[in-house]
């Protein structure tokens, strides 16, 4: 007697899975899908920390030279007209429409910021630097504000976090509060601001310790601390670090781990780190008269 065994094979071959079969591939590949998704989570994190932190070291060795042409100057600039010394106006782009609504007298236009050129040497400012700190340059000829305020022109991706999504400090600064209207980035220009605690009028939440100078002489204080503690003197910090050091209080939310902060350190390096607000000498330290001796 002689079989098919072609028929049998050719049967075999188009059997289509059942439904028991169905379900338990799915299982297995839902469970193989939850073992994965917080690692990726973690290693996605992971990357945007990474990033932000190549940031910061961008930022702070255009930051050297720019100090390095200026006489030792810090690119700390004052907003237009006789308003103080800002601590985002150093580089970035122009508010959108959202950020203007609270910070508009205080920020500067991309091409009067001074590490935009720096930092990011083929893009376009919109416009020529003025001689005079405390005017604005000249913007290009056909340009408004509008151009500016849109948040597909002039962006300069070196001064925006990754994790910078969809709160800041900086609207709401004097409310001591968090703004949840828009990023950093799109409020104030950028997402990194520079250390200006130790400055005078700025803050007095560490007076219990250590004394706040005046500009002339913080100017001094920086060119020393380049010398003696660049690995020790954060330089810049991201906007949640900012805030909590500054107002030397807790927050709510981070860019990144909880209880750590994204810094630069005047030699260049960057790193993330956490710091007791209660005794910040034992960490890394800010640019205070006291420490600089």
């Amino acid at each position: 007697m002689q079989h098919n065994f072609r028929a049998v094979f050719q049967f075999d071959r188009n059997r289509g899975f059942t439904l028991i079969e169905l379900l338990v591939v799915i299982s297995i590949i839902a469970s193989l899908m939850g073992l994965m998704m917080p690692a990726l989570g973690r290693s996605r994190r992971a990357a945007r920390l990474t990033g932000c932190l190549s940031n910061l070291h961008q930022v702070m060795i255009a930051t050297t030279m720019y100090s390095d042409e200026n006489n030792d100057a810090m690119p700390a600039v004052r907003p237009y007209g006789p308003a103080a010394y800002s601590s985002y106006n150093h580089g970035g782009r122009y508010p959108t429409t959202i950020g203007l609504s609270k910070t508009r007298f205080f920020v500067r236009y991309p091409f009067d910021r001074p590490l935009n050129a720096y930092v990011h040497p083929n893009r376009a400012l919109g416009g020529t630097p003025s001689y005079d700190a405390r005017m604005m340059g000249r913007m290009d000829d056909g340009l408004t504000e509008e151009d500016f305020m849109d948040p597909q022109q002039f962006n300069f991706p070196a001064f925006e976090c990754p994790e910078d999504d969809d709160f800041n400090y900086q609207m709401d600064w004097r409310d001591d509060q968090i703004s949840r209207e828009s990023s950093a980035y799109f409020a104030v220009g950028t997402s990194y601001i520079f250390n200006l605690v130790w400055l005078q009028y700025v803050t007095s939440e560490y007076r219990d310790f250590v004394r706040p100078v005046m500009w002339q002489e913080g100017t001094r204080l920086f060119a020393k601390a380049r010398l003696r503690y660049p690995s020790r003197f954060m330089a810049y910090l991201d906007d949640p670090a900012y805030f909590a050091l500054a107002k030397r209080t807790k927050i709510p939310e981070y860019h990144h781990r909880d209880e750590e902060f994204s810094v630069a350190y005047l030699d260049g390096h960057s790193g993330s780190t956490g710091v007791d607000l209660d005794d910040p000498y034992g960490g890394p330290l800010f640019l205070f008269q006291e420490q600089m001796k």
